[in-house]
């Protein structure tokens, strides 16, 4: 097949932009790379370069880090948002490994595995939302789900932490409270 040139170099700068780790090599030189980052933020925990993955999970259009770190008896998730410049916003979640508690893995820390996933957020709207003392908060969950809706449909991932021993936590950033928050099924 032949291009012209006009049509051929917009089709591969349209096929750089697309690409989530052109997207991601191409941080600022200056900015700390993202394993470094969680390490010196919390040097007592063990960051796993391998687990490190790359998407966009703050809903801001722009390539996130995600990695796996542990420290006895706790699991870790740091995110870090891109895009990674000197002083980057990040997020780290801890969880126990307990299997007796709502909030923690039931396995060893070390059968934790993260991985990205369809982004999605509970379908249960808060209890009693119909009386005005939790209108407040029906609205934000209302508007947290629109917005969370939204990126789904750009192609915003969540964040997946499981051991296979139990059910996973589904981990999401909320739009509306600027942060990171999670659900178990």
């Amino acid at each position: 097949m032949h291009f012209s040139r006009p049509l051929y170099a917009c089709l591969v700068l349209l096929g750089a932009a697309a690409s989530p780790s052109a997207s991601a090599q191409s941080a600022d030189a200056g900015g700390p790379a993202p394993i470094a980052l969680l390490s010196r933020l919390r040097a007592d925990v063990q960051w796993e370069r391998d687990s490190l993955l790359l998407g966009e999970v703050t809903l801001d259009r722009e390539i996130d880090a995600v990695a796996l770190g542990f420290k006895e008896g706790s699991v870790f998730v740091g995110i870090v948002a891109g895009p990674f410049v000197r002083t980057p916003k990040y997020w780290i979640l801890e969880f126990a490994t307990n299997a007796q508690s709502q909030d923690g893995l039931c396995g060893s820390p070390q059968d934790a595995r993260l991985q990205l996933e369809k982004l999605s957020i509970p379908e249960d709207a808060p209890k009693g939302c119909d009386q005005a003392e939790v209108a407040r908060e029906c609205r934000r969950w209302r508007q947290t789900a629109q917005l969370v809706y939204l990126a789904a449909a750009r192609g915003s991932k969540g964040i997946n932490l499981g051991d296979g021993k139990c059910d996973s936590f589904h981990i999401y950033f909320d739009p509306v409270r600027r942060q990171p928050t999670w659900s178990r099924l």
